[in-house]
């Protein structure tokens, strides 16, 4: 039992070492913009004085406590919707998404079906010489929009724009975008 808790104590000092490691990372990262998709990375990114956007795909109470557990689902969605609302802006595909953010009162949420907006080349008042770096952190994989994210950025480079992308995370898309 002693030997367990001495491990349990080590895994949550390794933890809390990665952690402010990951904070220390985005922070020294420097970028205009961070993308975040993900609960860790959405509470790291929470902790910085950026521009932050979230991407919330689904329904966050419902997840956690069917993962969790219902306390620790609870506390985690406590947790997640107080930290999206140091956000500039969270994203939701549909207003029922939105509405469960209820904790949320800086009243930044945007709903965009499929993250599509079809105005988008309208909203683009950047000026072309001024450099924008943009932070995705999050899961490597296509449900994250990874792959929406570099094909925006592609656009806008080919379009005379000085743009950079900065990708923090590891996922199964990991190989395939490095």
């Amino acid at each position: 039992l002693i030997e367990k808790r001495k491990e349990y104590d080590r895994s949550k000092k390794k933890k809390r070492k990665n952690i402010c490691k990951k904070i220390s990372k985005l922070k020294g990262c420097n970028a205009d913009i961070y993308v975040s998709s993900l609960f860790q990375s959405d509470i790291i990114c929470s902790l910085i004085n950026r521009k932050k956007i979230s991407i919330v795909r689904s329904d966050l109470l419902s997840n956690y406590t069917f993962d969790k557990g219902k306390l620790i689902g609870l506390l985690m969605y406590f947790i997640h919707v107080l930290s999206l609302s140091t956000f500039n802006r969270v994203l939701t595909l549909t207003k029922q998404n939105a509405n469960r953010l209820i904790f949320n009162k800086n009243k930044n949420i945007k709903v965009i079906r499929n993250f599509f907006h079809e105005n988008y080349t309208q909203l683009i008042d950047m000026p072309k010489n001024k450099e924008l770096n943009i932070l995705f952190a999050g899961h490597l994989s296509a449900r994250k929009g990874i792959w929406e994210l570099i094909k925006i950025v592609h656009h806008l480079v080919a379009n005379n724009f000085n743009v950079k992308l900065i990708i923090l995370g590891s996922g199964v898309l990991g190989t395939k975008i490095k």
